[in-house]
């Protein structure tokens, strides 16, 4: 879908703001921001189908340039000492477009974003964007913040004028937990990079150190990752789970912090995370399924990074979890790869499975949740009794049950299909020559399904 542009364009060649806010859409030569008074100017109400864009045309550095009770003379980097002067996007469809960029000498292009926040120290947020490499000539940027879980996750990156066609689809999980985000290794800010041809470039981003609601390793070294529209990777066509480190250290001050990624070449959606746990896998699908009693779990990965091993979590209130298995993990893979564990022992009535795997340097991440409602039944009661067990069952309707019963070493004894009417019943089953122990027992009937320890006192004398 190509995305229409909502533009004003003005015939002066540098446009000096004055006012204390503007509402701007604007395309000409060089923007000057600030005059003798603190300014910013503001972009708003841009959407998915229609965009807001300040569009430039210059290829100077000083396209967008600041100045502070300067007048009409030169005007320098952004901002200008004391004075508000930067645009304020802080939606992902408030672009500025940047026309006329090179490689050539390796230009660094300011684009002076930031917030309503009333100083420099606290609401100023620059991206940078120095093309090293490439035919690029047309840049687009939006930045935005976020919920401490990272919502609202980015929307669908589609092709502005002079950009392409290229759509990369939205957002679709944070490989945290599918409905709640990255809440301990991403910092809550968003930034859309878009460029018009193959191009290598370092970007510089910025971020309000209360965005920094990072609960793993919140202070040590960031990383960017980038969406390709299916999984996150390090913006170089890296696997998923790759990410691109950066110098600096995260920080939670009262100021805005910045962070460098070198030799981009994929661009769209970013985020930054913690260096030392990164989004590592991607899940594909996770579930819970009843098998004859048994609670099987299944799930997929379409890329790992350093992943160790896989542990199959489970719980009776969906809060309180306790490790029943450890899987081992691929290492590195950027294939789809399926796994499953077979509980044999699983809770009656409701319970709840999570999958968390494991990287090499022991950090971790959980799936999303599962919730098993069909491996117990409470119209289905077993009791051990003298040479053999007791069943209970109050049945809807007539159907086939098996009984089966296995001793500690899983061996099986019993295994007996018999047809229940409906209502209730009561059937009691011997097992010749059985010795008094722990035995498990399972019956089941198509989903309805239920497993059970119980102790058997034989028959004979012993």
């Amino acid at each position: 879908m190509k995305l229409k542009l909502r533009c004003i364009f003005y015939p002066l060649f540098v446009l000096m703001m004055s006012l204390s806010e503007q509402n701007v859409v604007s395309a000409q030569a060089r923007i000057v921001i600030g005059t003798n008074t603190a300014v910013y100017m503001r972009m708003s109400n841009g959407t998915q189908s229609t965009p807001i864009c300040l569009v430039l045309d210059n290829a100077s550095v000083l396209g967008i340039s600041c100045c502070n009770a300067c007048g009409a003379g030169p005007a320098g980097a952004c901002p200008a000492s004391g004075s508000l002067s930067w645009i304020v996007s802080e939606h992902q469809y408030n672009y500025v477009v940047w026309r006329g960029i090179t490689a050539t000498g390796t230009p660094s292009y300011l684009v002076p974003l930031g917030t309503t926040t009333a100083t420099v120290a606290t609401g100023y947020l620059p991206v940078t964007f120095k093309e090293t490499a490439g035919t690029g000539t047309v840049v687009a940027i939006s930045t935005w913040p976020s919920a401490s879980n990272n919502t609202p996750w980015a929307g669908i990156s589609d092709g502005l004028p002079g950009l392409g066609t290229t759509t990369v689809a939205p957002v679709t999980q944070m490989n945290i937990n599918a409905t709640d985000g990255s809440v301990g290794s991403v910092i809550d800010r968003w930034w859309d990079i878009d460029v018009n041809a193959a191009t290598t470039a370092d970007v510089t981003f910025s971020y309000r150190g209360a965005e920094n609601t990072m609960t793993v390793s919140p202070t040590g070294l960031l990383a960017a990752q980038h969406w390709t529209g299916s999984l996150w990777n390090d913006g170089k066509g890296g696997a998923g789970g790759t990410k691109t480190p950066t110098a600096q250290s995260g920080n939670q001050g009262a100021a805005t912090y910045t962070a460098v990624a070198a030799g981009l070449t994929e661009f769209t959606p970013f985020i930054l995370v913690t260096d030392v746990a990164p989004l590592p896998v991607t899940w594909l699908d996770v579930s819970a399924e009843c098998n004859k009693g048994d609670v099987t779990v299944k799930w997929s990965t379409a890329s790992e990074q350093n992943s160790d091993y896989f542990t199959v979590e489970r719980s009776y209130d969906g809060t309180n979890f306790t490790d029943i298995a450890n899987v081992l993990a691929a290492g590195q893979s950027s294939a789809i790869k399926n796994y499953s564990f077979v509980d044999e022992d699983p809770i009656p009535g409701v319970s709840y499975y999570r999958i968390r795997e494991t990287d090499f340097n022991s950090s971790f991440i959980i799936s999303a949740q599962m919730t098993m409602n069909g491996c117990s039944n409470d119209d289905i009661f077993i009791f051990g009794s003298e040479g053999g067990i007791s069943v209970n069952i109050d049945a809807a309707a007539e159907g086939k049950y098996v009984f089966e019963l296995y001793d500690v070493l899983g061996q099986n004894l019993m295994n007996e299909t018999k047809t229940v009417p409906a209502g209730s019943n009561h059937l009691k089953l011997f097992v010749s020559n059985i010795a008094s122990a722990m035995y498990v027992v399972k019956v089941y009937s198509g989903s309805n399904a239920v497993s059970k320890k119980v102790f058997i006192r034989s028959a004979y004398t012993q």
